[in-house]
């Protein structure tokens, strides 16, 4: 580990060294992790050297790091108890992860931290969930920049191709997520689901996409949520009837 870190901090190190040893780093993680955890904290320090990546570095192997991170967060994430690791991961998503070539696995990593953090880390949800809004912003901010980079007309069409794929990819894995079993994990996602559908006409998401997405997923998850949240406040009404000391006959014939 040590070894690989001085490459990584190594100002002289060509690119692809570099790259080769912040993959290196992640691979070791990745496998050494579920077998050493008394090693944890060692091993994940070097997690801490991948947002710390020359942009250039780090834009140019996006998607090899991203796939190597994405492995980790699965298959090591039990054993990423420490707050400044899971730190690490998080900046990593944000600064390094966010890419047009890297969008699909940004968001699979996020998913798996919300996973994780609901059912282990408690503490680290509301910094988790951020990620989730993190996400719908990336697409709005992604697509301002296109709007003045004077594309031809091959390469707006193979933008708002992109961005539709894009859109409603984090459409169909927000939904499923506001139907998780953690409150604030639902909320969250709903947010993110609002902002996602109220902006997608101004992302200039294709219309087949915007129905598909709408139609398909936004609108049967706000209807099912619709019916848990009546069904929810008809058990507390009929509780409360049948709790006043006057209505005990009226409840117990309801039931």
């Amino acid at each position: 580990m040590d070894h690989l870190a001085a490459i990584i901090r190594g100002k002289q190190v060509d690119g692809a060294v570099v790259a080769a040893a912040a993959t290196g780093v992640l691979r070791l993680c990745q496998r050494l992790l579920p077998y050493k955890p008394d090693a944890a904290e060692p091993l994940l320090r070097g997690l801490q050297l991948v947002p710390g990546l020359a942009p250039e570095v780090a834009w140019d192997n996006a998607e090899a790091i991203a796939a190597e991170m994405l492995a980790l967060v699965q298959a090591a994430s039990p054993h990423i108890k420490a707050q400044w690791a899971w730190a690490s991961a998080l900046s990593w998503v944000v600064r390094e992860a966010l890419t047009p070539l890297n969008y699909v696995l940004a968001v699979e990593a996020a998913v798996w931290f919300v996973e994780r953090a609901a059912a282990e880390h408690p503490a680290m949800k509301p910094e988790v969930l951020e990620l989730l809004l993190v996400l719908a912003a990336w697409l709005e901010g992604w697509s301002a920049s296109l709007a003045g980079a004077g594309l031809s007309p091959e390469q707006e069409s193979t933008f708002t191709t992109a961005k539709s794929e894009f859109w409603l990819y984090l459409v169909e894995t927000l939904s499923r997520l506001a139907d998780h079993a953690d409150k604030e994990v639902r909320s969250a996602a709903t947010s993110a689901l609002q902002r996602a559908a109220l902006g997608a006409e101004a992302l200039g998401v294709l219309p087949d996409a915007i129905e598909r997405g709408l139609v398909e997923r936004v609108l049967p998850q706000l209807e099912a949520l619709g019916k848990k949240a009546a069904k929810a406040g008809s058990r507390g009404a009929m509780k409360e009837r049948q709790d006043r000391p006057g209505n005990w006959g009226f409840g117990v014939g309801l039931g």
